[in-house]
């Protein structure tokens, strides 16, 4: 059979869910995917500001025990956050090396952030070093593993969830590995940001002079974006024996949304580098963050003396 008749096949299978999800058959869907784990992830939001609890309902899914090994959740053992920082510590050792090889070969607008990124290698580094002591209370679970706004189908007032490969990049033994859920979530978190930056891009492009009357916007609908869907998750996590991302925003979540930005500065270096800025971008603000959190943790710590 040739690709490209594996392809349609695959869309009118894709397309039958969508179908039934349409007719309101979301109960039966549930039913459909949830025993085997085998979820598309069909979610129902009626918009922006009508979010709805349901954002974490895929890891809910995932998060069943049904008997089945590969799929069943497992405690986060002692060891899993040390290895996991040390895998990002590691890719950011690596996409930082590949950032330097091809700073000359980027655009020009982007080199001046490179370089920024670049001289705060170490401090970067030491960022996500000291999450190896973090803990968390959730389970570790199947992931979909490449969450991110491409992978939605908008149907009528719902999504249905496609795509559940994994990053393209990860070896068939990482895509299937059990992990922390957070994982996903930052990839939906980074998605945002990427969606918010390719319009601003796209339209300050036509219009150079306009940045600073539309960035503020950009802006303010991102953290609209992240608001509404870190609340809905947080609704189902509770429920779920889910890890809150709200609990962890400056723990296992910020790891794993480092992880996601060190991956897509290492595909856009390699493959768009008209689009690096994005990531670059990400990182740099990750550690202004960090830097914040830092002064204020320390000016309580002298308002207490």
């Amino acid at each position: 059979m040739s690709d490209a008749s594996t392809l349609e096949q695959n869309k009118a299978v894709v397309r039958q869910y969508v179908d039934a999800f349409n007719q309101g058959d979301l109960t039966a869907l549930r039913t459909l995917f949830t025993p085997d784990a085998l979820v598309y992830g069909v979610l129902g939001w009626g918009g922006m500001d009508e979010v709805v609890p349901i954002w974490g309902e895929l890891h809910a899914a995932f998060a069943q025990s049904k008997g089945n090994p590969a799929f069943d959740p497992v405690p986060v053992a002692a060891g899993d956050v040390a290895a996991w920082t040390e895998r990002v510590r590691r890719d950011a050792t690596e996409a930082l090396d590949r950032l330097s090889r091809r700073r000359d070969a980027l655009p020009e607008a982007c080199r001046a952030d490179a370089d920024r990124l670049l001289q705060q290698r170490e401090a970067l580094l030491e960022r996500i070093a000291a999450h190896a002591g973090d803990s968390s209370e959730g389970r570790k679970t199947r992931l979909h593993g490449d969450y991110h706004l491409g992978q939605v189908l908008l149907v009528q007032n719902d999504f249905v969830i496609t795509d559940f490969e994994g990053e393209p990049n990860r070896t068939m033994e990482e895509r299937a590995a059990k992990q922390s859920p957070l994982k996903d979530v930052a990839g939906m978190l980074r998605s945002f940001d990427y969606a918010m930056h390719a319009a601003l891009l796209k339209y300050i492009a036509e219009r150079p002079d306009a940045r600073e009357a539309v960035e503020p916007a950009g802006r303010q609908w991102l953290a609209h974006a992240v608001k509404a869907f870190l609340d809905g998750y947080d609704h189902v996590a509770r429920g779920g024996a889910l890890a809150s991302p709200r609990k962890e925003m400056n723990g296992l979540l910020e790891l794993f949304v480092l992880e996601k930005a060190v991956y897509e500065l290492k595909y856009e270096v390699d493959n768009r580098p008209d689009w690096v800025r994005i990531p670059l971008n990400g990182l740099l603000r990750a550690l202004e963050h960090s830097r914040e959190s830092e002064r204020a943790g320390q000016r309580a710590r002298e308002g207490r003396q």
